[in-house]
């Protein structure tokens, strides 16, 4: 192992279960601030693209960014940063019920109030998707507009997994 294994260095992955809490514990705003960090590392310093397995905790002495140590890129890494911009930030997962996978997809922002306009492109079940979402305080705003004819009609729920409102996209 490398010297920087336990000496102070901070799991990347672990920011997704961090971020997960935070959600959940009503501060989305600070979740997207630590989602935000990760993608301007991902996308600027590094192997980009990717991210690293470890991070100094902090910046060292004459340096204005942690270090980046260990594997240059680390599949968990990434994936947590994904799970969590997917789930977490955009609200956007499939609903578990019993073990198995529901026939709908679940949409339920998290976008903070500030973010203003959001605008994702995701694809689900094979159909490329157009998704604006717009936290306007009092009540959220959400667009989905499919790019292509689905192959099937994708079942979709917005706001809540149980008396949320249901619907297909291009139901035949």
């Amino acid at each position: 192992k490398d010297a920087a294994y336990h000496n102070g260095t901070v799991w990347v992955w672990l920011s997704g279960p961090a971020k997960t809490a935070l959600k959940r514990e009503g501060r989305a705003d600070l979740a997207l601030q630590l989602a935000e960090y990760e993608a301007n590392l991902a996308l600027t310093r590094g192997c980009v693209g990717s991210l690293p397995e470890l991070l100094d905790a902090m910046p060292r002495k004459g340096k204005k960014e942690p270090e980046m140590s260990g594997c240059v890129s680390q599949a968990w890494s990434l994936a947590e940063f994904l799970r969590t911009l997917y789930q977490d930030i955009l609200g956007i997962r499939p609903v578990h019920v019993s073990n198995k996978i529901e026939p709908f997809w679940l949409f339920d922002p998290r976008i903070p109030e500030e973010s203003g306009r959001t605008t994702a492109r995701v694809t689900l079940e094979g159909t490329p998707l157009l998704v604006t979402m717009q936290n306007f305080g009092d009540s959220m705003m959400v667009d989905i507009l499919p790019e292509k004819t689905p192959a099937q009609p994708i079942g979709i729920k917005v706001f809540d997994e149980h008396d949320g409102i249901s619907g297909y996209l291009n139901e035949a």
